[in-house]
């Protein structure tokens, strides 16, 4: 590398050695710097917490940012990061709140960035303006026990396209101009205590055409007086099923009038779900199943009550053109008789076609 008067991209990874020696990395991560380097990642495993050299937020010629594992970040008084578009910070040591206030402040053009947070990173304000940012994605897992967790997420990005959610708890979220926003995933698992976030959270995106659950977000206990913002642009959902909530998802589906895409990824069964249930949907469909649904997938089919949604969308979706279903392959023979019995049932859509598959 010393000989090299340019670097495009340099990666260091150090899975694990306590032998490891703080100052060959600031010495490697500096000459890299000094050769113009684009893209730089850097991993320390499992070992000792390195701190980075000074120069590196500096760096005129970075496009590109990755720091995982076992890295303390104490952003200098001058950081100059002009070309920086992609930054992504995993399992990161910072020594306050204003760390990444003053790093965002400093990135002109960032338009990616990822950040896996830790219950020890010491932030409590996550507070991202940056007018830029195109793609975001925020995690945190490691709070699952701390029910007193209270971290803030504060987004100011006017241009922000699509969002990644995927916490262990919901916390404080605040969004400002979230006009902009297409695309947007929630994984987080549900509580007594922050079924508002939740609701919150998604006012924030009613402007989405593309919105994802992750499993244990689906299905929250709605507090009584909250309800489902209007999404007038969804035109593709992907939640996973629970009969408990049949018409949880019918409210939801109410307020997506225009939705052309419904995928199911599974179902979810809690304590209170009963598996093999037999409840039938009544009531007349909302308007997106009778008048805009185009596609309905469902992954994993294995209830009763699955079935019965499924015909359910069949005796209403006028303009349905595929519905696609996937079953496990051990579950064959069980599974055989009620897709018989699906593909008997009367069809708002004759042009329909109903596809069935089986995966191990």
């Amino acid at each position: 590398m010393s000989k090299a008067r340019s670097i495009f991209k340099f990666t260091l990874r150090v899975i694990f050695d306590w032998e490891f020696d703080e100052r060959d990395a600031r010495t490697w991560i500096s000459t890299a710097v000094g050769r113009n380097v684009q893209e730089l990642c850097l991993d320390f495993g499992l070992g000792p917490e390195v701190n980075l050299p000074g120069c590196l937020f500096s760096c005129k010629t970075l496009v590109s940012l990755e720091l995982d594992n076992e890295i303390s970040i104490d952003v200098p008084a001058t950081v100059d990061l002009p070309c920086l578009r992609i930054l992504q910070l995993k399992r990161v040591h910072y020594a306050n709140d204003d760390t990444l206030r003053r790093l965002f402040s400093s990135c002109p053009v960032l338009e990616d960035l990822t950040i896996i947070r830790t219950s020890y990173d010491n932030i409590i304000v996550l507070d991202i303006n940056v007018p830029s940012l195109k793609r975001i994605t925020v995690a945190r897992f490691s709070c699952f026990d701390d029910i007193t967790c209270k971290d803030k997420l504060l987004i100011t990005a006017p241009m922000l396209e699509r969002i990644d959610v995927k916490v262990r708890r919901l916390w404080d979220f605040l969004a400002e101009d979230a006009s902009n926003l297409a695309e947007a995933t929630i994984e987080a698992f549900a509580e007594w205590s922050n079924e508002h976030q939740l609701f919150n959270l998604l006012k924030k995106m009613a402007n989405v055409r593309f919105l994802s659950f992750g499993k244990f977000t689906t299905w929250p206990v709605r507090p009584y007086e909250a309800e489902f913002p209007v999404f007038q642009n969804l035109v593709r959902l992907e939640i996973t099923f629970a009969c408990r909530y049949f018409y949880t998802l019918l409210d939801l589906l109410e307020c997506s009038d225009n939705l052309k895409t419904l995928v199911f990824c599974g179902s979810f069964q809690d304590q209170y779900s009963e598996c093999g249930c037999d409840q039938e949907l009544v009531g007349s469909a909302p308007k997106c199943v009778s008048m805009s649904l185009e596609t309905l997938i469902f992954s994993r089919v294995r209830y009763i009550c699955e079935f019965h949604f499924l015909r359910y969308v069949l005796n209403n979706a006028k303009f349905l053109k595929q519905m696609k279903i996937i079953g496990m392959s051990f579950q064959f023979t069980e599974l055989n008789r009620h897709i018989r019995s699906l593909l008997d049932c009367p069809r708002a859509s004759m042009p329909c076609d109903i596809s069935f598959s089986f995966e191990s």
